[in-house]
């Protein structure tokens, strides 16, 4: 019985492995490109999405709860030339987790959804300096 007992509960503190998948939908009327400075999980160095396209990444890992995306510093570029610099929580920034959509799409797994829309574009127009 106390075999039982000492099995059980190993058990439930074993970690899992977690899938998050990371979407992130262009809804604006403009073109994007994503320079990723620095994130705690693999991305390509750049991520072009063209108007209505959206792209998928996938980060797993033995843990206890979901991986949440951690971006810390990432350019966005509108159209090739309207640039801006998120390196923290801000305006629907893309480096803040609480602006994703989240899904739970299996009893392990999510998915983190972040949308560009136009208002993002005019938030890094006004941002720009002359």
């Amino acid at each position: 019985m106390l075999i039982l007992v000492i099995a059980v509960s190993m058990a439930c503190t074993v970690d899992r492995i977690y899938t998050s998948r990371f979407t992130i939908v262009n809804e604006s009327s403009h073109d994007i490109e994503i320079e990723w400075v620095f994130a705690s999980f693999d991305l390509p160095q750049k991520t072009v999405l063209k108007v209505s396209e959206s792209i998928t990444y996938i980060d797993g890992y033995e843990a206890s709860e979901p991986p949440i995306p951690t971006i810390h510093i990432v350019d966005i570029i509108y159209d090739g030339n309207i640039k801006t610099t998120y390196t923290e929580p801000s305006f629907h920034s893309i480096c803040d987790y609480r602006n994703y959509q989240y899904s739970k799409t299996g009893k392990y797994e999510g998915t983190f959804t972040f949308t560009f829309t136009d208002e993002d574009y005019e938030y890094a127009l006004s941002q720009q300096t002359e």
